[in-house]
């Protein structure tokens, strides 16, 4: 039989996950691995995030500081490449949105044509 409660527990996967500590994503709240709940509240809502500074402040966000992307957990190279999959899909909207209005006009002055025949 162990002796490791929750915190234990919870502590043990943090840091085997290389996360830095928790964070409520509904609240301002957050803690360091090393200090696991130290307000004292439920942590049922609580999230495994990353530390970040500010000042003299530090917070725990769900995603790593080097990339500020929940999307990228590694190099600059993931921002990028959300940032191109971002811009393409953009083009494309752009794009049938353009030829729906190209079709529009087509329309009308095909009908205005036979209109006036």
């Amino acid at each position: 039989m162990s002796d490791k409660n929750c915190i234990d527990i919870i502590r043990e996967y943090l840091i085997k996950n290389k996360f830095d500590g928790l964070y409520d994503p509904y609240s301002e709240c957050g803690c360091e691995s090393e200090d696991l709940s130290p307000c004292c509240n439920s942590f049922e809502e609580c999230r495994p995030g990353y530390k970040h500074m500010q000042n003299e402040d530090w917070f725990i966000k769900p995603f790593r500081a080097e990339t500020g992307c929940p999307e990228a957990n590694g190099s600059g190279q993931d921002k990028i490449i959300f940032f191109v999959a971002w811009l393409i899909l953009l083009i494309v909207c752009f794009y049938r949105t353009f030829m729906d209005v190209f079709e529009i006009i087509k329309v009308k002055k095909n009908t205005l044509k036979n209109e006036e025949i």
